[in-house]
């Protein structure tokens, strides 16, 4: 039996096009419903989950279920967003931090206002078809409980994390190439 107001929320985005594809808001009647219906939805489209780490019951629901690798890896990206560093030592998602949200809602803004196509004049904005999701954005306040703003702004984090390239160059110097290599004519060009 909740005590709080508080839904269970959860955005599905496609990286590539950065729709939203899916959303599951709600409170069933136990938290493992709801953690079960996140789990199928996140099996069903392939994805991988940034939650809020302060709270552990989806963390240990997805390792009852073997399911731990759904759940993302605490991002590089929020580490100099963080003042207590001992936050980052949970392993998986995000912690719920003032710093991390202030950010989080920065992401979102840019989010909503980037073109969708060239050209056309559309932004990620006019492809909400979430109403609910709307109306939180319109009303959003730091005091106020605004479950579907929380989760989208974790899958804006992870979704940035995900875009950030990190080229993984070796320095070391290479070995001289073999003789049948370096007398080739094609490659002495």
């Amino acid at each position: 039996q909740s005590t709080t107001d508080s839904l269970g929320s959860t955005f599905i985005m496609n990286r590539i096009t950065e729709r939203i594809v899916a959303e599951y808001t709600g409170r069933p009647l136990t938290a493992s419903m709801f953690y079960n219906t996140n789990r199928y939805l996140l099996m069903y489209y392939n994805a991988m989950q940034n939650h809020e780490n302060n709270l552990t019951g989806l963390l240990a629901d997805m390792k009852r279920h073997r399911c731990e690798h759904l759940l993302c890896d605490t991002p590089d990206c929020i580490r100099d967003k963080v003042d207590d560093k001992r936050v980052l030592s949970r392993g998986k998602g995000t912690p719920g931090t003032a710093g991390i949200k202030k950010w989080g809602l920065e992401l979102i803004l840019e989010w909503l206002m980037r073109s969708t196509e060239d050209g056309t004049g559309r932004i990620n904005l006019n492809t909400i078809k979430s109403i609910a999701l709307l109306d939180e954005l319109i009303y959003y306040n730091s005091k106020g409980n605004f479950d579907r703003v929380l989760a989208l702004l974790y899958t804006l984090i992870l979704h940035y994390e995900r875009w950030q390239h990190k080229p993984d160059i070796d320095q070391t110097k290479k070995k001289e190439l073999h003789p049948f290599f370096a007398n080739n004519p094609l490659i002495k060009q």
